[in-house]
């Protein structure tokens, strides 16, 4: 895993697509960044306040991808209140090889223990965490293993507030031609102050509104 100040990331974010509310409330949305070095006017971590953890797919292939992604909370048995038993939120979302689309994200709600490509965490290299070449989402595409294990909170690969990477490259030495790499950007090294719109403090007041308004 790499760690990155901001070289990987795109910018601030226009938010689409869907909220879903409730405990594994995610909101995925395309990055339009305008910010690419700094951070400090549009943010590029969720941080500590949002109670959020950013995944994003970056493809810089020449194909269209859809990554996998998929995010682990230890959560108590509904049989046995002292057991913890793992509970998986896994969302798709799909990139197309052009600058306007190459870039999608999805907030996971804190807290979360392991995140990673793929369905099943534990296998990364047997079970296709990537389609090469998805038509849309959930259809088409070539699956292939990422390779890469999945970042584990407890290890300190991650903390609540930071901005997970997953990159998709092409490569010739690999199977499918496409290899993963994970990068991450840590909250604690990123602006504090934001001189524009706090893109993920208005994603957790829409979710709150939200879920008031279903109550």
């Amino acid at each position: 895993m790499n760690r990155s100040n901001g070289a990987m990331a795109l910018g601030g974010v226009t938010l689409a697509l869907a909220v879903l509310a409730g405990c594994n409330s995610t909101l995925i949305f395309n990055p339009a960044f305008v910010n690419q070095q700094s951070g400090d006017v549009f943010p590029l971590v969720p941080a500590d306040r949002t109670n959020f953890i950013l995944v994003r797919g970056n493809n810089t292939t020449t194909a269209s991808i859809e990554f996998v992604i998929t995010a682990e909370r230890r959560i108590p048995s509904p049989e046995d209140p002292t057991t913890i038993i793992p509970q998986l939120t896994t969302r798709r979302v799909l990139t197309q090889p052009t600058q306007s689309a190459n870039d999608m994200g999805v907030l996971f709600d804190c807290p979360v223990t392991r995140i990673g490509l793929g369905e099943t965490l534990d296998r990364p290299t047997t079970e296709p965490g990537i389609f090469i070449g998805a038509q849309a989402v959930g259809a088409g595409g070539f699956g292939v293993p990422p390779n890469i294990n999945p970042l584990d909170t407890t290890l300190g690969n991650f903390d609540c507030g930071d901005t997970i990477i997953f990159v998709a490259s092409e490569s010739a030495s690999v199977a499918g031609g496409v290899v993963v790499f994970a990068f991450l950007l840590d909250d604690e090294t990123q602006p504090q102050v934001i001189r524009g719109l706090d893109t993920f403090a208005n994603a957790r007041t829409l979710i709150e509104e939200q879920q008031i308004e279903e109550e």
